[in-house]
């Protein structure tokens, strides 16, 4: 997984065998007792509209279809990965319509990448159609091509989210816009660094346990760093004095958290 993503995420996790893990989880007593919820009875308390609640279960029937959960365990049931870069500093906090204030939060949640596992025979545009559509048959379906690779995108018909993927050898790339997967290729052609080439993340992973299922780590002291810069550009779109005179969010240098987890131990660290 470490090969397809950029190098300084400030936040990483990777889990295997979810496939397993979740057969395990579906044979529990809690899912069991949530399944049997009477969640009509719970929407009607809520003064949820019947329309709408008969609607969401229609959806939600066809999501977890014997179908779709085939597709969902071919996509997401061997090995997932999430990363999350800071990206740059947001400078436009004097957004004031609803069409800005959008732009800003997608941009933020295109920071955030996801990577499966998948396997040869997989066909991975046509499973995440069938998914997207489970939700919304209001999405548009295209290819932007980058550097000798096709970018597969799902868009809503009014154009307020797109959501880009690329299929990389036995991987699967994707995030909100076109970021996470144009990055991945860069990666692929060697003209970005991957996050397996970074020292930084080298010294980590020394400490994570060998055949663990799940591994990962977070950046104390760069999400510090990037809070920081958010509140002073808030400060001064709003016309107040820097808030770097003030106490500022307490760091720790060189320092962050990993932690590593197998199926008969969990660990964590701080270093």
């Amino acid at each position: 997984m470490e090969d397809v993503f950029p190098a300084n995420p400030v936040f990483y996790f990777r889990a295997s065998n979810i496939s397993q893990r979740l057969e395990h989880f579906t044979a529990t007593r809690f899912w069991h007792d949530l399944k049997a919820l009477d969640y009509k009875k719970l929407a009607v308390k809520m003064g949820t509209p019947t329309e709408a609640y008969a609607g969401f279960q229609r959806k939600m029937a066809g999501f977890f279809s014997p179908e779709n959960q085939m597709i969902f365990k071919a996509l997401f049931g061997q090995e997932v990965a999430v990363a999350v870069y800071a990206g740059e500093s947001a400078n436009n906090f004097k957004a004031a319509t609803p069409a800005e204030v959008q732009k800003l939060f997608t941009d933020m949640a295109g920071n955030i990448f996801i990577a499966t596992r998948v396997g040869p025979q997989m066909k991975a545009a046509e499973a995440m159609a069938k998914l997207g559509g489970q939700f919304s048959k209001d999405i548009a379906m295209s290819t932007t091509p980058y550097k000798g690779k096709a970018i597969n995108l799902i868009t809503t018909k009014d154009g307020s989210i797109t959501f880009g993927y690329v299929r990389l050898n036995d991987f699967v790339v994707m995030g909100v816009g076109e970021k996470a997967a144009r990055l991945a290729i860069d990666v692929a052609a060697k003209s970005h660094k991957s996050l397996s080439q970074s020292e930084s993340f080298l010294k980590r992973k020394r400490s994570f346990v060998d055949g663990a299922d799940t591994a990962g780590f977070f950046e104390l002291q760069a999400v510090s760093k990037f809070l920081q810069e958010q509140i002073s550009e808030m400060a001064k779109a709003r016309g107040h004095a820097s808030p770097s005179a003030r106490p500022s969010l307490r760091s720790r240098s060189n320092r962050h958290r990993v932690w590593r987890r197998s199926s008969l131990r969990a660990k964590a660290a701080i270093f």
